[in-house]
């Protein structure tokens, strides 16, 4: 009995260590067209990306040097779908998927953090392109510094029936795009948990040694 209670306070707290900060959407249980930023935590926003300059306030020329992935203005809200209307199959989730058929979806964050681990699945179909081909390079998930520089990528098959994407560890991440051409689903991030996270969970289980301690 001892045992146990000391094994399941460590297991809460290794768990709550783990979870800190981590986000799972699967984008289900809302009538279709639902805007996705329904299922995004406070820090983040999904819009569509485009890929473009800076431009001249008095000119209106563009600046070379300045290109990057950034929020498009103009695009229509990005919504979550349910990608076998599409003839794109069942979500993975099973219901529904976030809609990046016709542009990028930019995941932005309201500030940098680094990020240990990165997951998403594609629609279950074997359309799109496979971005390990040559000329395919803008098939890949970016993952973007403040600037909107890019600090790592990982191609994308979508080609491939429910292909998995794992990516991390990333430093220093602020946004993240996710390529156009496809539904994705079950996506999900965890962050570095904040020292105060661990803070918690020490003392969580300093608690639980107390505990046995005076069982003992």
């Amino acid at each position: 009995m001892k045992r146990t209670l000391l094994f399941g306070l460590a297991t809460s707290a290794l768990g709550l260590a783990s979870a800190h900060g981590s986000v799972l959407l699967g984008f289900d249980g809302v009538p279709v067209g639902t805007l996705a930023n329904t299922f995004a935590p406070p820090n983040a926003q999904f819009v569509h990306a485009v890929l473009d300059f800076d431009y001249d306030s008095v000119t209106g020329d563009l600046i070379p040097g300045t290109e990057k992935w950034r929020p498009d203005p103009a695009a229509p809200d990005v919504i979550v779908d349910d990608p076998s209307t599409y003839g794109r199959g069942p979500a993975p989730s099973p219901s529904n998927a976030l809609n990046a058929l016709w542009q990028p979806v930019l995941l932005s964050f309201s500030g940098s953090f680094d990020l240990v681990s990165f997951g998403v699945t594609l629609d279950n179909d074997a359309l799109g392109s496979d971005g390990n081909l040559p000329g395919n390079e803008d098939i890949a998930v970016r993952f973007l510094d403040a600037s909107g520089a890019i600090l790592s990528s990982i191609p994308v098959n979508q080609t491939q029936p429910g292909l998995v994407v794992n990516g991390g560890p990333v430093a220093g991440i602020a946004a993240i795009v996710l390529p156009a051409g496809a539904f994705y689903d079950n996506l999900a991030w965890s962050p570095v948990p904040e020292p105060g996270a661990w803070a918690w969970v020490a003392g969580l289980g300093a608690v639980g040694f107390a505990a046995w301690r005076r069982r003992r």
